[in-house]
């Protein structure tokens, strides 16, 4: 049953028609069923995530011809899943939903009282603490979950800094935490790989707007990373640990490039340095 009013809300979405039910029922739709380990304790943080059974193996062992499909592939699926379906694929077309209502409620082709419909459903999301299942779930084995859980995590956190000139909190307590635990926190690569994303997202907003989210957005990070600069430039990184194209080592310094690439024209746009490069 939830499976066909998903995709009901996905095609009502996609073509941008007014939602008839109230928020509380779509919020509820979406809103991802993850058990979530006790705070902080992260250790254990994949035992409580969907199985993915038939569906990805680990990052390390998955193979080079198993890529993570584009999301527009993806997406274009979902309005004719079959009625069997399994739990996996209900969260990615949740997710989905998610990142495409964030890109309906910016957009200005789209009915205020629609696009305000839209900001209903992502604050009861909010209050349901939905950046934490999404930040949770980055820790997936199953990469597509992953990749697709940081994409709507970027989405959320660009809309709110965007719309409510608001940083999100659990957002940053993961990002600080990842960056002055490196090397020995295991979650870096998720950290920088959606802080890129967010970067990016912001730097396509109008010119005087985005001046104002990208301090807001680095202030907080600035000093960490600069200290993570060193640690990972200076690190010694294992060859026997990155021959893997999934290992960890070779996640951590694609995602660092990736970051480093946004962080650079995001400093060349607010006119400041980095200073430790």
């Amino acid at each position: 049953m939830k499976i066909s009013l998903l995709q009901q809300m996905y095609k009502d979405v996609l073509a941008g028609i007014p939602l008839a039910r109230e928020s509380h029922h779509y919020s509820s739709l979406i809103n991802l069923c993850v058990e979530q380990p006790p705070e902080g304790d992260e250790s254990c943080h994949q035992q409580h995530l969907p199985s993915t059974a038939g569906g990805t193996g680990s990052h390390q062992d998955t193979d080079m011809a198993d890529v993570v499909p584009a999301a527009d592939d993806l997406s274009n699926s979902f309005a004719n899943m079959s009625s069997s379906f399994c739990p996996r694929e209900v969260m990615l077309l949740q997710l989905t939903l998610i990142k495409m209502m964030v890109a309906k409620a910016e957009s200005q082709e789209i009915e205020l009282h629609t696009r305000q419909k839209y900001c209903e459903i992502f604050a009861l999301l909010k209050e349901a603490k939905i950046d934490s299942k999404l930040i949770h779930l980055l820790g997936s084995d199953d990469r597509l979950l992953s990749h697709m859980a940081s994409q709507s995590l970027a989405s959320l956190v660009h809309f709110q800094l965007k719309e409510e000139d608001a940083l999100n909190v659990p957002w940053l307590s993961f990002s600080l935490a990842a960056l002055l635990g490196f090397p020995g926190n295991a979650r870096v690569a998720d950290c920088l790989w959606t802080l890129a994303a967010i970067l990016k997202e912001t730097l396509k907003d109008a010119l005087v707007a985005r001046a104002g989210a990208l301090k807001k957005l680095l202030a907080p990070l600035d000093a960490v990373l600069e200290g993570f600069y060193s640690a990972i430039l200076l690190h010694h990184f294992d060859s026997r640990r990155y021959t893997s194209p999934y290992s960890e080592a070779t996640n951590n310094l694609s995602s660092f490039i990736d970051l480093l690439e946004a962080l650079l024209v995001s400093r060349i746009e607010l006119e400041l340095p980095l200073r430790r490069l």
